[in-house]
């Protein structure tokens, strides 16, 4: 029998794991019964050499009767969600970006732009889904939130009473 160089093996073939389980999550998403998530499995897992070797692997009928058009449609799909993949991994870098401005102006203590920073990159992240930047930017608005509580209590207008009594004497009756 002679090998396939058909275009759907090539490039599943050529799929990282990472690719592949990004594909394999984003095709039970948008639909846990289809038959393209059946089709693509099965070609990870026993990467056929042949198209009839896969055939024979393959139980589902359905997917056997119009195998050809099932392989297209597989084909179309994992290229759009190589292009979303790719395209969130750009966000993530971005994202990433974001969070050394944010401990930059962090340590000069310029809170203000570093909430003006976190919330445009929580922006991003849930238009990419990218829920565990989130939770870490959620992580450090609280801890800004914390650090400027505690310097409003070193704050001129707070610090009155230091000014007149620094050793709070008055407390104790002196």
């Amino acid at each position: 029998m002679k090998k396939t160089n058909d275009k759907l093996f090539l490039l599943i073939s050529r799929l990282t794991a990472p690719e592949k389980g990004y594909i394999n999550k984003r095709l039970k998403a948008s639909n846990p019964d289809s038959h393209l998530i059946s089709l693509f499995l099965t070609i990870c897992k026993c990467a056929p050499q042949t198209e009839n070797a896969l055939k024979k692997k393959l139980k589902n009928k359905y997917i056997l009767n119009n195998f050809p058009s099932i392989k297209f449609q597989l084909y179309e799909r994992v290229l759009k969600i190589l292009r979303d993949y790719r395209r969130s991994k750009g966000q993530e870098s971005e994202v990433l970006n974001i969070f050394k401005d944010i401990d930059l102006l962090f340590e000069k203590k310029i809170y203000k732009e570093c909430e003006k920073l976190i919330k445009k990159a929580i922006k991003i992240c849930d238009a990419h889904e990218l829920h565990g930047f989130k939770l870490q930017l959620l992580a450090y608005k609280q801890r800004i939130q914390r650090m400027k509580r505690s310097s409003e209590n070193l704050l001129p207008e707070n610090s009155q009473q230091l000014k007149k009594d620094p050793l709070n004497l008055e407390k104790y009756g002196f």
